[in-house]
Parts: C-alpha cells; sequence; structure tokens
C-alpha cells in the first residue's frame, strides 16, 4: 500500500477520484468528484489531496483545504451537511486503519490544525478513525455536541404517512391548495435552473435580511459558489429541486442531495410574503411523493438540531467535530475546548437563546 500528499492534484487525480467514489457504496454528494472539483479551482496552491493506493489503483481519498490560520479543514465542508471519508468497499479494516494512521503521521509533518467538521459516526471507518487520533498522541479534542436529525421509515409510502400526522401540514395544504392553485415542481435537471436560482436567493436574501444573521447570499460569490455547486450535483446525478409555484412566482424551494436511498433536505428558502401557509413545511409533502415515487427510506434534515426538525424526524444521530494540532499549534485545541465548554455552560443557565450571540463575541476574543 502507498500513501501520499498531492498538493497539486494534477487531471489523472480526478479520473482516480471519480473511479473511486463511483465504486463507493457511500457516494455522498458532498465528496462527489464534480463538486469537489468545482470548489478545488478556489484554493489553488492551498489543497492537500492525502491517497491510498495498492497497485496503481485510488483505494481512498481525502481533500484538505489550508486557511490563512494553517489550519487544514475538509474541502467538502465550504457547504456539508456531513462530510465523508472514501474508500473502496473492499478495503480491509487493517487497510483502514492503516489509512488514518499514515494520514496522522504526515499531518504531523504538515504542522498547524486540522479540523474535522460533521464527521459521520454511523460509518464502518469512523471507530478506526478516532482510535488512530487517539493513537498518533497529538492535542486532540473530539466533541459529540452535534447532531443529524432523520426520518427512517420502512416503506416509501410511510414518509408521506408520517408528514401527515401533522394537522398544521394537512390543513396548510388544503389553504394552499384550495386558496392559490399552485403547482408543486420537482427537476432533476438543468431545467429552468438559472431563473430557479435567482428566486431562491431572492427569497433567502428577503427572510434573513431583519435579523442578526442576514443571508450570505447577498454576495456574488457565494451565489456563485452554490450555482456550481447544482451544476456539479447535477452533472453527478445526485441532486433534487424542489418548489412550490403560483402562477410564475416560486414562493417556496428546497434543494435535497442523494445518498443512496437517502434523501438530504440540504437547504430551503421561501417567500415570506406567503408565511401563513407555511409553504416550507408543506414543501415536504411533495419530497415525500418523490421518495415515494423513487423508493427512497430515509430523510436526513442534515447538520443541527433545530427544535422543529425534531417534530418531522424520529432518529438521531451523532456528528463529531474533530480538532487536532502539532505541538505548535496547541492553542487551536485549547480555544474549540473552551468554546464547547461555554455553549454547554450558557444550555445549562438557560441562556439558549443568547448562545450564537455570545459565542460570536467569545469567538472573536479568544
Amino acid at each position: 500500500m502507498l500513501f501520499a500528499i498531492e498538493s497539486h492534484p494534477a487531471a489523472d487525480f480526478w479520473d482516480a477520484y471519480t473511479d473511486l467514489w463511483s465504486a463507493c457504496k457511500t457516494k455522498s454528494p458532498f465528496q462527489s468528484p464534480s463538486y469537489l472539483k468545482s470548489l478545488s479551482g478556489l484554493f489553488k496552491g492551498k489543497l492537500a489531496a492525502f491517497k491510498m493506493e495498492k497497485k496503481g489503483q485510488l483505494m481512498g481519498a481525502v481533500l484538505l483545504r489550508k486557511e490563512e490560520t494553517q489550519v487544514y479543514h475538509l474541502l467538502s465542508d465550504i457547504k456539508s451537511d456531513h462530510n465523508y471519508f472514501i474508500f473502496r468497499d473492499e478495503c480491509t479494516d487493517t487497510e483502514i486503519r492503516d489509512f488514518y494512521f499514515q494520514l496522522f503521521r504526515k499531518f504531523k509533518q504538515l504542522g498547524g490544525g486540522l479540523f474535522l467538521k460533521n464527521i459521520p459516526s454511523w460509518t464502518r471507518d469512523s471507530g478506526a478513525m478516532i482510535q488512530e487520533i487517539k493513537n498518533c498522541h497529538l492535542p486532540h479534542f473530539v466533541s459529540t455536541e452535534k447532531v443529524c436529525l432523520v426520518l427512517k421509515v420502512e416503506k416509501p409510502d410511510q414518509v408521506k404517512e408520517f408528514f401527515y400526522r401533522s394537522k398544521e401540514i394537512r390543513d396548510r395544504e388544503r389553504k394552499i391548495i384550495r386558496q392559490l392553485d399552485p403547482v408543486f415542481e420537482s427537476f432533476v435537471g438543468e431545467e429552468d435552473l438559472e431563473d430557479w436560482l435567482n428566486g431562491y436567493f431572492n427569497s433567502h436574501i428577503r427572510r434573513w435580511e431583519s435579523t442578526e444573521t442576514p443571508s450570505k447570499y447577498q454576495d456574488e460569490e457565494q451565489r456563485d459558489v452554490l450555482r456550481n455547486a447544482m451544476l456539479a450535483w447535477i452533472k453527478d446525478q445526485v441532486v433534487v429541486r424542489f418548489s412550490i409555484r403560483v402562477g410564475s412566482h416560486r414562493i417556496a424551494y428546497a434543494i435535497g442531495l442523494i445518498r443512496n436511498k437517502t434523501l438530504i433536505h440540504h437547504t430551503t428558502s421561501y417567500d415570506t410574503d406567503y408565511k401563513k401557509y407555511s409553504p416550507g413545511k408543506v414543501l415536504l409533502i411533495t419530497m415525500a411523493t418523490w421518495m415515494e415515487n423513487n423508493g427512497f427510506l430515509n430523510l436526513d434534515f442534515g447538520e443541527g438540531g433545530e427544535s422543529y426538525k425534531y417534530e418531522l424526524t424520529n432518529n438521531s444521530l451523532t456528528l463529531y467535530n474533530i480538532h487536532v494540532s502539532t505541538p505548535g499549534k496547541i492553542g487551536f485545541v485549547w480555544k474549540a475546548k473552551l468554546y464547547s465548554l461555554a455553549k454547554n455552560t450558557l444550555h445549562q443557565m438557560g441562556l439558549s437563546d443568547h448562545t450564537k450571540k455570545m459565542l460570536s463575541f467569545l469567538r472573536l476574543s479568544i
């Protein structure tokens, strides 16, 4: 087995990575080849591709990006709910452990900090990763505070049945149909993509303009990131767009990403003028119908434990946030520990409503 880090992935790397991803059971949209390749252009000269090869074939890989702070992040976490490491299914447990052993060994040589965000705890390789982090004898902090809430059913038609238990969703759907004569849309290709995205951006900006967290899509560069991601996901056949249209105007939007028979509820927005109809919740029925027609059994609401998600799901899965540093960057790990302690303390004190503002102040102060 050969292990190496490439700072400038060449064309043959992307060919090998595409083959690896296609042969992987996970096939996470956040690690799809077209998506990562589209992001790589944003970080020229700042990439690190760690590879495991056997007899000239790529067996495992991860792509990192280096920030100005000398901290390496996963390239995929620019826009992701959870981040997988990609392995061929025929990799043995020993080979997977070797991958992580060599990754952290190479990281010692790179220096700085390493932040692995939203790592799923439910994968085959997660245990080996955590064990090798402990074995590498580097300062580290593994947080299990983040969750991923999922609706799991045994038959595809049960997703819709689950949502129809909600009187609010039933009533709002009837009201929208009776009063607005809507069209419920789903797209898997580039149909009307630019108009759809512009509507999504505008509704997102309006929805968040009077809050403490205004929409990032006020920035043209951020709009381009999503445009390019959408084109990449369409190319890799891992995205579905859902919307509710009234006449020529769309009042609700959702982007769903595909991982095997799981649909990831990645991002959503709606026209605030139609808030009384709860169009975002009504759009869940369109998603459920698409899932039934396509044999999907899981609806993954992505990163975050917002209260509304608990009403719409029946499973809670753990996501790891992992901080590792070389000795010269140990403050990176201690800052993460302090931030986590402060967050837990605020929750215990009943100050959850002020958490975001106070932690933002803390982040800038230490």
